[in-house]
């Protein structure tokens, strides 16, 4: 197991709320970036994460916002192809809760990722 220095997501963000420094929005910009890049790495192995939140979301780094590391994959599952294109289950936390998941209709793994 890897030892992540930085810490999580979330522990970033209410660290800079502390210190009065919000996010810049190019700052915001390179971490969508690279949590897309690692959910659509996730995606191509046929794994969906179905809990990903800023404590899911590890920096090796504060002052490298691309060293992220996502976590936690207890309520990961198995993308079957062929099978099922969609999934049903609704898990994860609620307030980060896609809004198919929390009504129960059906979700797939699909993510367009444009701006790569």
């Amino acid at each position: 197991m890897e030892h992540v220095k930085g810490g999580s997501l979330r522990r970033f963000l209410r660290k800079r709320k502390k210190q009065d420094r919000k996010i810049k929005e190019e700052e915001a910009a390179v971490l969508m970036k690279h949590i897309l890049m690692g959910v659509s790495y996730i995606h191509s192995k046929d794994y969906i994460h179905r809990d990903l939140k800023p404590e899911n979301i590890l920096l090796d780094n504060f002052r490298d916002l691309t060293s992220i590391k996502i976590v936690d994959f207890g309520l990961g599952a198995k993308f079957e192809r062929g099978y099922a294109s969609s999934v049903v289950d609704k898990c994860g936390t609620f307030i980060y809760m896609a809004p198919e998941m929390a009504t129960k209709k059906r979700y797939s793994k699909v993510i367009y990722l444009v701006f790569l």
